[in-house]
This record gives C-alpha cells, sequence and structure tokens, in this order.
C-alpha cells in the first residue's frame, strides 16, 4: 500500500501531524529559528481565530493572540508531547483569557 499524499484532499493523520509538531517543538527548543517559524505560521492563524470568539473584538483578539504566543514561545520547553501541540496551546490561549489581570480582553 503506497503512503498517502498530504493535500487539501488527503490531510495527514493526527498521529502524523502530532510527530511533525512534536519533532518541530523540540527543535525549535534546541534553538532552531526555522523550526520555530513553521510551528508559528502553522497556528497563528488558529490561534488569532480562537482569540477573536474568545473576545470578539479584532483588535482584542490580536492582543490576545500575541500574548498566547509570547507564552507558547517561552513555554515550549514546557511541552511534553502528551497531548497534542494544539490542545497544549489551546488551554494556554484559554487560561489566559481566563486570567485576565485587568487586560482590554478580560469580560
Amino acid at each position: 500500500m503506497s503512503e498517502r499524499i498530504a493535500t487539501p484532499f488527503f490531510e495527514r493523520s493526527a498521529e502524523q501531524t502530532a510527530d511533525i509538531d512534536l519533532s518541530l517543538c523540540t527543535k525549535a527548543i534546541d534553538g532552531d529559528i526555522e523550526a520555530l517559524t513553521q510551528l508559528i505560521r502553522k497556528y497563528q492563524k488558529w490561534t488569532y481565530n480562537l482569540a477573536l470568539r474568545l473576545v470578539v473584538s479584532p483588535t482584542d483578539a490580536e492582543d490576545l493572540a500575541q500574548e498566547a504566543w509570547i507564552r507558547i514561545v517561552t513555554r515550549l520547553v514546557q511541552f511534553q508531547g502528551k497531548s497534542a501541540f494544539q490542545t497544549w496551546a489551546y488551554r494556554i490561549v484559554v487560561n489566559l483569557f481566563l486570567d485576565g489581570n485587568g487586560a482590554s480582553w478580560s469580560r
């Protein structure tokens, strides 16, 4: 059986995506800027869209997503691959929103 090619019609399996994300995280932690850039590009729109659903305002969503990426990047060493990277990042975005700490996005 031939290996499936990633196209818009045949997406990668969750396991393949998890392996790729873990590899990118490991490389980024080791100082590979290109791996970090790939990870950010892969999830940047998703992070913004999640933030937008939480705060509604596009400006506040940009601020929340930016703050979330600061936390994601600075805490990347804490990602152990026990869950999908997207799940781990989701919790960071949501927790940041819930914590608020006087930020403009807290409701």
